[in-house]
């Protein structure tokens, strides 16, 4: 092996050991529940939320009928569940809100936020969006995405980058859920 050789080798080996690994995961949920209004509203709705799998701290605020789940670092998103739950404790759901890390995929589809090592997704659009044909169950490719979003999305797409996105989840029928992108940026 040639000194050449070696040095690119050995470059690649440093460059390898150092990387940081992607660690995709939810890193908040926030459930708006209507219906909220006093400790034993909190405690009744505490006691259907814990037990779903995967969440492992739930806080609440009363006065602004918000409901704060932390997930395992590995769990999955079940909206059924949530909702679920919130209806068994006598409230109504009325959004669900994450922070969640991973990385960006393009598809015929769209762009999708890729969460842990199960591939998970979560379909990405600007929060106006959420009137447009695509909502209304017409095909995913007529949903545009305004150009400062889908620069950034086609970006991180191409380089694998680890991002943190924010906004309101909801479901499509026959698709992944949607995510309506509020905040984006790289992490680390």
């Amino acid at each position: 092996m040639n000194a050449k050789s070696f040095f690119i080798l050995f470059v690649f080996l440093i460059s390898f050991l150092t990387a940081k690994p992607v660690h995709a995961e939810i890193e908040e949920v926030i459930l708006r529940v209507d219906g909220l209004a006093c400790p034993f509203c909190a405690y009744g709705l505490e006691k259907k939320m814990m037990p779903i799998k995967g969440v492992k701290s739930y806080d609440v605020d009363m006065g602004e009928g918000k409901v704060y789940l932390e997930l395992e670092g590995d769990a999955k998103l079940d909206l059924e569940a949530f909702r679920k739950g919130v209806k068994e404790a006598g409230f109504t759901l009325r959004d669900v809100y994450l922070r969640a890390k991973g990385t960006i995929e393009k598809s015929d589809t769209g762009f999708a936020l890729i969460l842990g090592a199960g591939g998970d997704q979560l379909l990405l659009f600007e929060k106006e969006a959420l009137g447009k044909e695509y909502h209304q169950g017409d095909d995913p490719k007529s949903l545009t995405l305004g150009q400062e979003l889908a620069r950034k999305l086609e970006e991180y797409a191409g380089n694998k980058k680890e991002v943190r996105i924010e906004g309101s989840v909801h479901e499509h029928q026959g698709l992944p859920a949607g995510l309506a992108v509020e905040k984006l940026e790289t992490v680390g």
